[in-house]
């Protein structure tokens, strides 16, 4: 897998979130996770984004990635 993560703080109408994001590839697949949470919270995105993006691909058959 081949990807890059990140963070960055939004706000919006006086309500501040955090957004957490992973966009990566393996093989012929290419994904991306976003996941908005109240600033704060205490995530990173080791811990969520990049966790979310892990569930998406243990789920892909392992034929789909053009191995």
């Amino acid at each position: 897998v081949y990807g890059q993560a990140g963070q960055a703080a939004l706000s919006q109408g006086g309500s501040k979130q955090q957004a957490l994001w992973f966009v990566g590839y393996r093989g012929g697949i290419a994904f991306a996770v976003l996941e908005l949470v109240p600033a704060g919270h205490g995530r990173t995105t080791d811990g969520s984004a990049v966790s979310l993006a892990g569930h998406f691909l243990r789920r892909v058959p392992a034929a789909q990635f053009g191995q």
